[in-house]
C-alpha cells in the first residue's frame, strides 16, 4: 500500500499563484517515489480550477470541521503546508492528524509545530533557506542549461507582477516606461488572479507606444528566456527569470516581498526598487534605462542568477522530506 502525501495550499488575488504551482511541482516528485497525492483546497479558491485542470485529487473545505473530516479520511503519512499564515488552530489540527508535518515559507507560529521547515523566501532559524531549494518546472531547468545571450542593446522587455498583481502596479509600470526607446518591444504578463483591467486599459490608452498583453499563459519559460530585461515583483516569477538568466529590476508587489528582494539584492542577483504603495515612476524608468545602458552589469546579473538558481529545488525538497519521514 503506497504512502499518502497531503498538500494544504491556496492561491488568490492577494496571495498569488506561487504556492499552488510550487505544491504541484513537489507533488510530482512525490509521485515519482510512489506516493499517493491529495490536495486540500478552500472552497471557492482559484486553486480548485488549477488542480482540476491538472487532474489532481483533492478535497474542497471551508471549516476546521470539514478539514478534520477530510484529513481523517485521507490518513496522510506526510502533510505539507504550503501557504502563508496558516492559523494555529488549523496547524494543530493537521499536526495531530499527520505522522510527519512540513511547512514551506510559513514564518508564523505554525512553523514551530513542523517536523521540517523550508523558508527560502522568508528565512527563519532552524529551517532550510538555501536558494537551491527553489523549485521550478522542468522547462525552466532546461533553459537554465542553455547559453543566455546578453546583447549590447536591449530590444525586448517583459513586465510581470505575479499571478494577481494585488495592488495593481502593472499599469503604473507600463506608464513609467512610455518614454524609453520606441524600438524596444514591451510585453506585459497578467495572471489568472489579475483584476485591475480598468486601470490597465486606461494606462494602455494613455501611452503612445504598443504594449503586448499576454494573459494566462500556462508556461512562460520561452517568453522569459527571449527577454533581454525584466521588471518583476519578488514572487515565484522572479526566480523563474533569474533561473533563465534575465537581468531584472524588482518592484515588490507587497511589503512582505521586500524580505526576498533585499536578500537577492545582497547576493547581487537583481536591481531592487523595494516596496512603495505609490510607485515612483521616474525612479523606475531611470533604473530600467540605467540597466539597459550597462551591458556588463546585465551580464553579471544573468550569470550569477543562472549559477545560483537551477530550478531543481522541488526534487531536493521532496527528497529531504521523504528522507526525514523515513529516518
Amino acid at each position: 500500500m503506497p504512502y499518502t502525501a497531503l498538500f494544504r495550499t491556496k492561491s488568490g488575488h492577494k496571495q498569488g499563484m506561487g504556492d499552488i504551482t510550487g505544491s504541484c511541482q513537489i507533488a510530482g516528485e512525490f509521485e515519482k517515489n510512489g506516493f499517493k497525492i491529495i490536495f486540500l483546497i478552500d472552497k471557492g479558491d482559484i486553486s480548485l480550477e488549477y488542480v482540476k485542470k491538472n487532474k489532481i485529487k483533492y478535497f474542497a473545505v471551508e471549516t476546521n470541521d470539514e478539514i478534520e473530516k477530510a484529513v481523517k479520511k485521507i490518513k496522510p503519512h506526510i502533510t505539507v503546508l504550503n501557504q502563508l499564515k496558516t492559523t494555529i488552530e488549523e496547524g494543530l489540527l493537521l499536526k495531530n492528524l499527520s505522522n510527519f508535518m512540513v511547512t514551506i515559507d510559513d514564518d508564523g507560529e505554525v512553523s514551530r509545530l513542523a517536523d521540517l521547515r523550508f523558508n527560502v523566501l522568508y528565512p527563519i532559524p532552524d529551517s532550510i533557506c538555501d536558494l537551491s531549494f527553489i523549485g521550478l518546472s522542468e522547462r525552466f531547468q532546461e533553459y537554465n542549461k542553455l547559453r543566455k545571450e546578453v546583447p549590447e542593446d536591449v530590444f525586448n522587455i517583459i513586465l510581470l507582477q505575479g499571478g494577481s498583481d494585488t495592488l495593481g502596479f502593472l499599469p503604473d509600470i507600463i506608464e513609467s516606461l512610455n518614454d524609453i526607446d520606441s524600438e524596444v518591444k514591451i510585453s506585459a504578463v497578467i495572471g489568472p488572479a489579475f483584476s485591475h483591467f480598468d486601470k490597465l486599459n486606461k494606462a494602455i490608452k494613455s501611452i503612445n507606444r504598443e504594449i503586448a498583453i499576454i494573459e494566462n499563459l500556462d508556461n512562460l519559460s520561452s517568453l522569459m528566456f527571449s527577454a533581454d530585461l525584466a521588471v518583476s515583483a519578488a514572487g515565484n516569477s522572479l526566480f523563474e527569470l533569474i533561473c533563465v538568466g534575465v537581468p531584472t529590476v524588482v518592484v515588490c508587489g507587497e511589503d512582505f516581498e521586500e524580505i526576498t528582494a533585499n536578500r537577492l539584492e545582497r547576493l547581487g542577483l537583481i536591481e531592487n526598487m523595494g516596496f512603495n504603495m505609490k510607485l515612483e515612476k521616474t525612479k523606475l524608468k531611470d533604473s530600467v534605462v540605467s540597466l539597459m545602458l550597462d551591458r556588463p552589469k546585465r551580464a553579471e546579473l544573468s550569470a550569477k542568477g543562472r549559477n545560483l538558481i537551477d530550478g531543481k529545488g522541488s526534487h531536493r525538497i521532496a527528497k529531504t522530506i521523504i528522507d526525514g519521514f523515513r529516518a
